[in-house]
């Protein structure tokens, strides 16, 4: 069934940052697969500390057997010094499921 802001497999990292506005880049793919038809689209986006990206990648196709690897990015700053934690999500149509290679790279960037 439709599923909304699902955890991707695979798709969680953990950092600790030293210096407070640190800020990060995230980059992703999501590797959608249908099991039928839709017009109804398929999104990602990145979760960092529970919050969710604006920036969000969406997929929709009308044939059962396409599958597609769609890519985004989100950019922002971490206020605190401490423990972060950097999730995928996706939200999918009962017709639409992830397959296996789906990925996840964070950059963060400090300045002392």
């Amino acid at each position: 069934g439709a599923v909304t802001n699902t955890l991707v497999p695979g798709c969680t990292i953990n950092i600790t940052n030293e210096t407070a506005g640190a800020s990060w880049t995230c980059w992703w793919v999501l590797d959608y697969d249908l099991t039928s038809g839709t017009t109804t689209a398929g999104t990602g986006r990145a979760r960092v500390d529970g919050v969710l990206a604006t920036t969000f990648a969406p997929y929709a196709a009308e044939v059962a057997t396409d599958r597609s690897g769609i890519s985004s990015f989100a950019t922002g700053t971490l206020a605190t010094v401490g423990s972060h934690t950097f999730e995928l999500v996706a939200t999918l149509p009962a017709s639409m499921q992830l397959a296996t290679q789906s990925a996840l790279l964070i950059e963060i960037t400090e300045i002392a």
